[in-house]
């Protein structure tokens, strides 16, 4: 993904296909990916995670619906954070990709590296984030 604009064709089922602006389609089974994917709505509101992100999380799908991440699993770093995410997701339409602290269902802590990345439609709006995290 060099050009980092990406434009959404399809969210059902678990299915997400996405074209690159210059380098074509991919096409993600997302409930087969080992990493954790979360889908979020321009606002944050999680609008899909899979099953790898339930399993890490303890949160199940039906739980996370309509929350933010932050207020589930997140809230571990510095409002300062936060705040540099949302500037280069949303204003600037960048990736954003950093290693952080999550915290389980349980209340255990574990340390992902995640990247967000803005995705648009054909106008160029953001329609949805997707994240993806790997636990290091």
């Amino acid at each position: 993904m060099k050009c980092g604009k990406l434009l959404a064709k399809n969210l059902a089922r678990g299915h997400l296909e996405i074209k690159c602006l210059r380098c074509g389609t991919l096409n993600y089974t997302l409930e087969k990916m080992t990493q954790q994917v979360i889908i979020t709505d321009p606002d944050g509101k999680i609008l899909y995670i899979n099953k790898a992100t339930e399993d890490a999380t303890g949160y199940s799908m039906y739980e996370a619906i309509k929350k933010k991440p932050s207020n589930l699993w997140g809230k571990q770093m510095p409002e300062k954070f936060y705040k540099k995410l949302w500037k280069t997701i949303k204003t600037d339409k960048k990736a954003y990709q950093i290693s952080l602290t999550n915290k389980k269902k349980t209340g255990e802590l574990y340390d992902v590296i995640m990247t967000i990345s803005p995705i648009f439609n054909t106008s160029g709006s953001i329609i949805f984030y997707i994240g993806i995290e790997m636990i290091s």
